[in-house]
């Protein structure tokens, strides 16, 4: 498997991880509160699914997008030039507020994986 595609992995299952349990190990004694990283994991592991979808080969097919998050999947490429600086913006931000920087590697995947929607 790629390196990109390994970190795409990683990142998805480390947010999927996340939904499930706000106190992840990785995050423990950091200063993230729930609110912060529960409620956006749906919305950051959207672009990486739809990437997921359009450019892996079918042993990655199990990264599939939850059954309730389909219709933003499809939608996704429509809006993506809106959506992806949109969350470049909010991740950096909140990176600034956390000294564990939480969406640093997510951030560098994405601008692997979009480089057309980042602004100069």
């Amino acid at each position: 498997m790629d390196t990109l595609l390994k970190a795409i992995t990683c990142e998805i299952n480390k947010l999927r991880r996340l939904k499930m349990d706000v106190l992840d190990s990785e995050y423990k004694d950091y200063d993230i509160t729930a609110s912060d990283i529960y409620l956006s994991a749906d919305v950051l592991l959207v672009p990486l699914y739809w990437y997921v979808k359009n450019n892996i080969t079918d042993e990655m097919s199990y990264l599939c997008a939850e059954d309730y998050m389909q219709d933003s999947v499809i939608s996704f490429e429509t809006k993506a030039k809106d959506i992806i600086p949109s969350i470049i913006e909010r991740t950096t931000k909140l990176d600034k507020k956390y000294r564990s920087h939480p969406f640093k590697t997510y951030r560098s995947i994405i601008v692997r994986c979009f480089p057309e929607y980042i602004n100069s």
